[in-house]
């Protein structure tokens, strides 16, 4: 997958499941949870699952810009750092792994909505990127979830987020589009 293309697959509300963000700078908020649709910012959502449970009313989205810059802002690995840290990937109980397009050897390392600069240390919530160091232009986003099966070492298992793609600009009024090639004539009703 080339990058800066969003979306490898689909979710099964149509959405594209991950991707490379946009740079986009935020607008307004997404619309509330159902139905999901394109808002003129792009958008990573965890279904409902808020990005830290220790916070009453935690968002359960996070804009594709925010989660660019801190996968492009996280630190290199160290060994006296806690993250990033290897994701191996391993296979859930139902047998399945997560739908990733980032290659091998792949780090996750924790996001934190609202902010672009990278998670830095305490509790590091629910949400994760996963990516290549070598190539952090290709990510995947997901979720610690509590409803998806358990890794064969009885860990809580991932989710993939959907990728919202922002809208498309409105033409500025009065600017129609007239899609006659030259020569062509009107025709009325």
């Amino acid at each position: 997958m080339a990058a800066g293309i969003p979306g490898s697959g689909t979710s099964d509300s149509g959405c594209p499941s991950s991707g490379v963000a946009d740079s986009a700078a935020p607008g307004p908020a997404p619309p509330g949870r159902v139905p999901l649709r394109p808002t003129n910012s792009a958008y990573y959502d965890f279904k409902g699952t808020p990005w830290n449970r220790r916070i009453p009313g935690a968002q359960s989205w996070m804009y594709a810009s925010e989660v660019e810059a801190q996968v492009l802002d996280a630190p290199n690995p160290r060994k006296d750092l806690r993250y990033p840290d290897p994701f191996e990937n391993h296979s859930t109980s139902d047998g399945t792994n997560l739908p990733l397009q980032a290659s091998t050897p792949i780090l996750h390392h924790p996001l934190v909505p609202g902010q672009t600069t990278a998670w830095k240390g305490g509790r590091p919530g629910a949400v994760r990127a996963f990516y290549n160091n070598k190539n952090r232009q290709v990510f995947d986003v997901g979720y610690h979830d509590k409803n998806a099966p358990r890794t064969k070492s009885g860990k809580e298992g991932f989710t993939m987020a959907d990728y919202i793609p922002a809208a498309p600009p409105s033409p500025p009024p009065g600017d129609a589009v007239d899609n006659r090639e030259s020569g062509d004539q009107a025709t009325g009703p």
